[in-house]
């Protein structure tokens, strides 16, 4: 039997087509590999998380002095503001109020603006405002006369002669 001989051109075309398909291959796969890195990376985190949450049952993490809304929104705003107003002893600024839920770590809802407190503490019957702004206990102010409702003023087109 003859053995048959190659030429380099030939042994080079074949050389190009398996570079070609490495190529097409690694086009493939690198989406994948940077998949695999972004899902061991959430691992991690999740991984991390889990363990926050076992340290916490154990009694040693932060999180698990801050109490988990129950019941309506309205009533953890409520709640916790009441909570807030209690400690500071005198009647607060709705932004030093929505600064003291931030600190402590309280959930606001909605956007997450002061704005958002305001709504539900308007709604309260053991919050009052004696002022435009400030926020204090009914117990310790006593009963403060509800603020008169804005009057909308409209501007009235004059028609034109025409």
């Amino acid at each position: 039997m003859a053995s048959k001989t190659f030429t380099p051109a030939e042994v080079r075309v074949w050389l190009d087509a398996v570079q070609a398909d490495l190529r097409r291959i690694e086009e493939k796969v690198r989406p994948l590999e940077e998949k695999q890195r972004q899902l061991e990376a959430r691992e991690e985190l999740l991984r991390d998380l889990l363990r926050s949450f076992e340290s916490d049952a154990n009694g040693s993490g932060d999180a698990a002095s801050v109490p988990a809304p129950s019941g309506s929104v309205g009533q953890y705003v409520v709640e916790r503001s009441v909570e807030i107003l209690r400690d500071a002893g005198e009647p607060l600024h709705i932004n030093d109020l929505y600064s003291q839920f931030r600190e402590r770590g309280f959930s606001i809802p909605g956007a997450g603006k002061p704005v958002n407190l305001i709504v539900h503490l308007r709604q309260a019957h053991e919050i009052v405002s004696p002022q435009r702004g400030i926020y204090g206990l009914r117990e310790d102010l006593g009963d403060v006369r509800p603020r008169a409702a804005r009057k909308r003023t409209t501007t009235s087109r004059r028609r034109r002669k025409g």
